[in-house]
C-alpha cells in the first residue's frame, strides 16, 4: 500500500496556532533588514488574524501542508479583499475603502508569504501527524 502525499494532516490546534502566529513572525525575522516587513507585521497582522484564521483553517482540513498551495489561498485571499474594497469604494466612495486598498497592495506582498511560511511550520509542529502510519 502506497501512502498519500494528497491527504491532509490530523488537526492539531497548538501546531495550528504556533504556525499561525509564527509565520507572520518568521517572515519578519528573516527580512528584518528591512523597516517594511516590521510595519507589515503591525499593521497586517490583525487582518492576517481575521482573514488568515478561516482560510487558513480551511486549508489544513482539505490539504496537506504544502507551500505553494498555501501562498496561493493567501494571494487569492488577498485579491479578494482588494475586489471587495473595489467595490466598497464604488458603491460608497465616503467610506473611504479606496485608503485600506493602499494597505491591501502591501497585503498582496505579505499574505502569500506568510501564508506559505505557516504550511511548514505546521507540518513540523503537527505532533498528530506522527501517529498516523
Amino acid at each position: 500500500m502506497t501512502k498519500s502525499n494528497d491527504a491532509p494532516l490530523p488537526f492539531d490546534a497548538v501546531a495550528f496556532a504556533g504556525a499561525l502566529i509564527g509565520g507572520p513572525v518568521v517572515v519578519t525575522v528573516i527580512t528584518a533588514f528591512t523597516i517594511i516587513p516590521l510595519f507589515a507585521l503591525v499593521f497586517g497582522g490583525p487582518l492576517y488574524l481575521i482573514v488568515g484564521t478561516p482560510v487558513l483553517l480551511w486549508m489544513v482540513g482539505r490539504y496537506p501542508p504544502d507551500a505553494a498551495r498555501y501562498a496561493l489561498a493567501g494571494i487569492v485571499s488577498i485579491f479578494a479583499l482588494m475586489a471587495l474594497a473595489g467595490v466598497l469604494d464604488f458603491l460608497r466612495p465616503d467610506l473611504g475603502a479606496a485608503e485600506s486598498f493602499a494597505y491591501l497592495i502591501a497585503g498582496a506582498i505579505f499574505a502569500p508569504l506568510w501564508a506559505g511560511t505557516f504550511a511548514p511550520l505546521y507540518r513540523k509542529f503537527n505532533r498528530m501527524a506522527r501517529l498516523v502510519p
